[in-house]
Order: C-alpha cells, then structure tokens, then sequence
C-alpha cells in the first residue's frame, strides 16, 4: 500500500471522498494530504514503541569534548525519531524486566549523545517511511488520521470531521493493541552484542544478513 492508497482509503471509508491518482496532481484533496502525511506518520510512530519500528544500535563513541560533564561522547545514529532508551544492554533488560525506566542518564546535542555509560547501546523508533515495511494495522491507523486531518478543510463538516476523529483514535488504539502481541518477551541478551564500530542495528536486514 503506497503513500497515495494509505491517503485515499481513509479519506474514501471515512468521509466518502472520491481518490486522488498522486499528492502532486495539484487538487484541494491532493494538497492536504501532502500538508498532513508526513507529519501524521512521525506522530503515530512516536505514539507507542512499535516491533517493525524498533531498532536496537550500539552506539559509536567519539572524543569526549566535555569530560567534566559526561565520561562518554558517542555518535547519534542517523533516522532516530524517539529515544527508548540509553544504556548497557543488559543493565536495560534487567531494568525492564522489573518494571523500570531502562535509561540511563544522558544528553543528545545535535549529532551526538553524551552519557555515563561505558559500550552504550540505544533503543529507538526509527524514522520509517518505507510504507511496505509498515503492518497493516499502523497503515490502517494512519489512514484513518489522515481522514481526522483533512476532513474539515475538504468537508466543511463538523459531525464528519468528529466521526472521523473518533474513528481515528479507535484504528489508533487497535493497531498499539495488535503491536503488543507481536511484541517479543525480554530476555537478557548473550551473544547478540554487537560491535560498535559496526553500526548495524537489530531489524535491519543488512544486520539480519551480517548475522547469518
């Protein structure tokens, strides 16, 4: 389901708007949903901790310019969209395993992040714009905010744009419900440290190739 199909099907089930053949084909319909897309798409991916979103880096360290402040300087990997948390890995599961903020302290300036932790790893929400790499239950969730978005602009009605909206936050609520049974159990991690120096990252497929 491309950007376009994800546009048009909430629009289409919830307000009954005719579908648009591309955002850049310069219509009303078409220009709302290039206004609110992307900005809708990085909300729902901060709203929860989604499983084909997470990423788990070892953080690459750098010269550390403020020793007084922070003992390590690492890089800030590219596409972070919202922190989980910083921290050793197992220190992280065991927090999490007791039902504990996993993070440790730490400060992210620009491209880089300062912290206490020696070998830190971070846990994120990547930026993913891939939509064929989106489950059906976040597309159909974005679809349906889209259609909470565009629907007073292109309706002009109050009571579609409240059933869209209350719409919206159901499709919300099922898709962070459905996420959560995909979400796998926490165990403490043994041989699946990974090299900082590597970059490479839990999820990602030249990760996924370079494990096997």
């Amino acid at each position: 389901m491309s950007v376009v199909q994800i546009c048009n099907r909430g629009a289409s089930q919830y307000l009954g708007l005719p579908r648009v053949n591309n955002l850049s084909e310069g219509t009303p319909q078409s220009e709302q949903y290039e206004l609110h897309y992307d900005d809708l798409r990085r909300s729902l991916l901060e709203k929860h901790w989604w499983v084909f979103a997470k990423c788990l880096r070892a953080l690459a360290p750098v010269a550390n310019d403020r020793p007084d402040e922070w003992l390590f300087k690492y890089e800030r990997p590219a596409g972070v969209l919202d922190v989980h948390w910083i921290n050793d890995r197992r220190v992280a599961t065991m927090l999490m395993q007791q039902g504990k903020d996993p993070s440790a302290p730490y400060e992210s300036i620009g491209t880089y992040i300062y912290t206490n932790v020696e070998r830190a790893f971070i846990q994120f929400t990547r930026d993913q714009q891939n939509t064929d790499l989106m489950p059906q239950y976040f597309k159909d969730a974005l679809s349906a905010m889209v259609a909470s978005a565009v629907a007073m602009p292109l309706t002009e009605s109050v009571s579609r744009a409240r059933f869209a909206t209350e719409q919206a936050q159901i499709m919300i609520d099922i898709a962070i419900a459905g996420d959560e049974q995909n979400t796998p159990a926490i165990t403490m991690p043994d041989a699946e440290y990974i090299d900082a120096r590597s970059g490479r990252a839990f999820g990602d497929p030249e990760y996924l190739s370079w494990r096997r």
